[in-house]
Formats: C-alpha cells, sequence, structure tokens
C-alpha cells in the first residue's frame, strides 16, 4: 500500500464541497504505471555463476537464458543415479525370475521394487538440478537489475530483477466521494508526465475498501497500447466529467 502513498499526497484537489457537485467538476487523479509482469528470479542451487548473457537495460524473449550456474557437480550427480538406476532395473528383473522360480519370497521382490523406486527418484531430481543450473526468463520482458556477478557463488539467493514490456496497468488513487459513480468499465485517459502523450484507459477492478485515515479509494486501469510506456511512469487520469449528472449531496 505504501507506493501509493505518494498518489494520495498529490492529489489535485477534492471535490466541491457544495450541496451540488455539477458536471463541470474537474475529475482528475494521479496515477502511477506499473507492469504486469514483474519478478525477482532467485537460484535454487548451490554453484558458481559461470555466465551471465544479459545485463540491465537487454530485452529478452520468454525462455531465453538469464544466468547460467556451473552444473558440474549435477551433470556428475546424475550420471551416478542413471547408473544406479539401471543396476535397480536389473535387480527387480532378476528377483520376478527367481519369484518365479519361487527361490525368493514376495517379500524380496517388494524390497527390490521399493528400491527401484528410490533410485528412479533420486534420477529424476538429479535431472532437475541439471534443469535448474539455468535460470530462464519466465516471459518477455527487460533487465532492471542484476543482483550477482559473473563467478560469484550462488547461495539458493536472489540473482536477476526483471520486468515485462507487454503488459501494464494504472494504479490510480481518487477521493472516496467518487465511489457514488465510478464503477468497473468507467472510462478514463491517462496523460503522461513524462512523455506528454494520452492513454485510453478503462477501470478494471475497485478495491473493496476505503482507506480510513485519507479517505481514498485505490483503482486499476488498464489500456492497451504500450508504445513509449515504461513502468513507474506517472501520469494524470483524467475522467469525462461530461458524462455525470448533478449529484445532491445530504447536508
Amino acid at each position: 500500500m505504501y507506493r501509493f502513498i505518494g498518489l494520495v499526497l498529490i492529489l489535485v484537489s477534492a471535490l466541491s464541497a457544495s450541496p451540488t457537485l455539477m458536471a463541470d467538476t474537474s475529475l482528475t487523479a494521479r496515477a502511477v504505471i506499473t507492469a504486469l509482469d514483474r519478478a525477482t528470479l532467485s537460484g535454487e542451487l548451490v554453484s558458481n555463476v559461470v555466465a551471465l548473457p544479459v545485463r540491465m537495460g537487454d530485452a529478452f524473449k520468454k525462455g531465453e537464458a538469464l544466468v547460467e550456474l556451473d552444473c558440474g557437480f549435477y551433470k556428475a550427480q546424475l550420471k551416478k543415479s542413471k547408473a544406479e538406476l539401471s543396476l535397480a532395473e536389473t535387480k527387480v528383473d532378476n528377483a520376478k525370475k527367481l519369484n518365479a522360480l519361487q527361490s525368493i519370497g514376495e517379500f524380496d521382490l517388494a524390497v527390490a521394487r521399493a528400491e527401484l523406486g528410490r533410485v528412479r527418484a533420486d534420477y529424476e531430481l538429479a535431472q532437475l538440478n541439471i534443469r535448474r543450473c539455468t535460470i530462464t526468463a519466465p516471459f518477455d520482458g527487460r533487465v532492471v537489475d542484476l543482483l550477482i556477478n559473473e563467478f560469484e557463488m550462488a547461495d539458493q539467493q536472489p540473482l536477476i530483477e526483471i520486468v515485462g514490456t507487454e503488459r501494464y496497468q494504472a494504479d490510480i488513487v481518487v477521493p472516496a466521494s467518487w465511489i457514488s459513480w465510478i464503477t468497473e468499465g468507467t472510462e478514463l485517459l491517462l496523460h503522461l508526465d513524462e512523455t506528454g502523450v494520452q492513454l485510453p484507459a478503462v477501470v478494471t477492478r475497485l478495491s473493496p475498501a476505503v482507506d480510513t485515515v485519507s479517505q481514498t479509494l485505490k483503482l486499476v486501469a488498464k489500456f492497451s497500447s504500450v508504445d513509449g510506456v515504461v513502468a513507474g511512469m506517472s501520469a494524470t487520469a483524467l475522467f469525462d466529467s461530461t458524462a455525470l449528472e448533478p449529484v445532491s449531496v445530504p447536508e
């Protein structure tokens, strides 16, 4: 909720205090552009960083490698697990034959099968660790910051911060009194402070609760055009006051 405190402090103005709110009231509020896709990716292994294919500001596509960890130890584990799996499978096959000849009982066969299950699980875990050696992008985006350097030891820690470039929303704070008319589907314009560009948007979500201290309401608006839009931009949300009828306010 702290990201909205700044917005609350710079709201353009409160609604008129007169008994009637006329349609020419200036309906503006402050907004911040946020990316729907944003993540800090962490390593799940203890290993050295051997490659950082991307740097701060670089663009990437979903599935591309962002961080490469030294996988030598985990590759050796995989070979060991594969050999143990092959041996366990052979033991089960042999136990089946001996059981058919009544040379061993059902218990011995069950033990061999249980051991095969344990070894197979170890092999699958070794395969998973191989995949964990490469940190890949979960979505299209750009690098916000690298949190580790090449050749440093990654000990199950945050490695890279990324942000998506395809999906954004506007987080808006409005006076609580607007709850009487603003709804999901309300249209507005977003005037970006940094570029002066205006983007058509629509309210998609409203907070279910009013902030009791500031008497404000949080909104989320979506817009389709993302050209020139960067997460963290500030904007003025312009609502169409001409669509409103005069509203009588009780004394």
